[in-house]
């Protein structure tokens, strides 16, 4: 199922060499965040200008939200979330296309919310996502139910 997903549903340039077309996912996801969860995407913001060295002049960091977004995306959410939750979300892909991968996440993320604008550092980011990411896989980040509807309203 999964491979059929991959190359029958997402576009062709997901998984290619450059992966152009998780690139413009990211672009887009990184813009719908912005708009819908703002005060997490400004949060993500002060988070990564908090941590580059102004000291060594300026230096390129990926934003903090691409590291584990884009590992969700490919991995169509297996690394994430309980099993029942990434099937149920297939199936949303499968009848919806690939833009339930934007939505999902943005479901994700705003569950996540409330206890990363806890965090005051990115080192402090990566070390509660471990624990979230973990968190996530056993117990999910909502009910099955209630994620399914967030991502198809």
């Amino acid at each position: 199922v999964m491979i059929y997903l991959i190359e029958g549903v997402l576009p062709e340039s997901y998984f290619a060499n450059n992966l152009r077309g998780l690139s413009v996912d990211m672009a887009v996801f990184r813009d719908l965040l912005r708009m819908r969860i703002s005060t997490l995407a400004k949060h993500f913001d002060k988070l990564q200008f908090a941590g580059q060295d102004q000291t060594s002049g300026p230096s390129y960091e990926p934003p903090l939200i691409n590291v584990f977004t884009m590992q969700w995306f490919l991995t169509l959410f297996t690394n994430c979330l309980p099993k029942t939750s990434v099937l149920r979300i297939w199936d949303l892909i499968f009848l919806e296309g690939n833009e339930v991968l934007l939505r999902a996440a943005l479901a994700i993320w705003d569950c996540l919310a409330d206890r990363i604008l806890t965090v005051e550092s990115a080192d402090e980011f990566y070390s509660i996502m471990g624990v979230l990411t973990r968190e996530m896989m056993e117990f999910g980040v909502t009910d099955t139910n209630e994620l399914v509807k967030v991502c198809v309203i």
